[in-house]
């Protein structure tokens, strides 16, 4: 089915992601960024979950391994071979 977003959602908000391992900060996550090139219904819900918080079992080796953000980032989109750009106060 179509995603179609909310009247009142506001895409200027980072989303912030729990990094899994000890020692990395968290990734965000700029939908501005991606609205600017895809619509919602490339994500949504058959990559991310629509619901806040929904998506089961989101993790860095499955973004390795082509889901999640690996979708697009390891195919289309910038590589995923800058930690700093998902996530901006690694050292």
């Amino acid at each position: 089915y179509l995603v179609s977003p909310p009247a009142d959602l506001s895409f200027d908000k980072m989303l912030r992601l729990e990094a899994e391992w000890a020692n990395i900060p968290p990734a965000v996550f700029p939908h501005q960024e991606h609205i600017a090139w895809l619509d919602c219904n490339n994500c949504h819900p058959d990559i991310f979950n629509i619901r806040k918080k929904a998506t089961k079992h989101f993790s860095m080796a499955r973004i390795l391994k082509g889901e999640f953000c690996g979708v697009c980032h390891l195919t289309v989109a910038f590589p995923m071979d800058d930690c700093k750009r998902c996530h901006p106060k690694k050292r």
